[in-house]
């Protein structure tokens, strides 16, 4: 897969050879709480930031002056030798929990107070004893599963 950014706005992906940290996690956790609603380009953003995709330098698109290109490679691929499609970590809740810390509980949902704050997402570790739970409301219980799974792993260093 390949994501394409405008070569006159600078793009707010993570440079080759760096690893995620939690200014980068935290970041982009706040980005997701912000989203109004599913975001390919965050979805790609965060996949590069867990590494779930490495970014490999491009060449100028198909000679257009006006985009660049940035190639996402997965780690791995199918049997026919396909990358499978990256994950949609911010429209699906499935997707969103592979973001968590191995082992990890969650909770998600919407109603009550989400009339105010929209739908909530929770992850915490089930040994911790003082249930200090990663929490996040956003639009969607995606979006919020999705947020509050990346302010575990910038806190966890996951």
């Amino acid at each position: 897969m390949a994501a394409f950014f405008p070569s006159a706005s600078p793009s707010a992906h993570t440079s080759k050879g760096k690893t995620m940290n939690a200014e980068t996690l935290m970041e982009l956790a706040g980005r997701v709480e912000a989203a109004i609603g599913p975001d390919r380009e965050l979805d790609a953003e965060i996949a590069l930031a867990v590494g779930i995709v490495t970014e490999r330098e491009g060449d100028l698109f198909f000679g257009h002056r006006d985009y660049s290109v940035m190639v996402l490679e997965r780690g791995y691929y199918d049997i026919e030798g396909s990358a499978p499609e990256l994950p949609h970590l911010t429209a699906s809740i499935d997707a969103a929990l592979m973001l968590r810390p191995q082992g990890w509980s969650y909770a998600e949902g919407s109603g009550g107070l989400t009339k105010t704050f929209g739908a909530w997402g929770r992850v915490w570790k089930p040994s911790n004893r003082q249930y200090r739970p990663f929490e996040a409301t956003a639009a969607t219980p995606a979006l919020a599963l999705t947020a509050a799974a990346l302010k575990a792993r910038a806190q966890e260093g996951k």
